[in-house]
């Protein structure tokens, strides 16, 4: 299950990452992204390190290279530590 979530928290980050101002109120993809980033900053160490660990996995599934960047650069792209 944890997976499952995991992914879909992904690809709707991606989704967000790579629409266009056409596709997307600008205005609310930023604060969708600050809202995302603030719950992640607040998780436990231990948490960070699952979803880390989680993210190195689940990028390796993904074969379009933007999509594993943007997976791979999450928690710098996101302010977390």
């Amino acid at each position: 299950m944890k997976v499952k979530l995991l992914k879909c928290l992904v690809d709707q980050i991606v989704a967000i990452e790579t629409a266009s101002n056409d596709d997307i109120n600008p205005d609310f993809g930023i604060n969708t992204m600050e809202t995302t980033g603030a719950e992640l900053r607040s998780l436990t160490e231990a948490e960070k390190v699952d979803l880390r660990k989680g993210l190195d996995e689940l990028s390796k599934e993904y074969s379009d290279l933007k999509v594993r960047t943007i997976i791979e650069n999450l928690f710098d792209n996101m302010g977390v530590d």
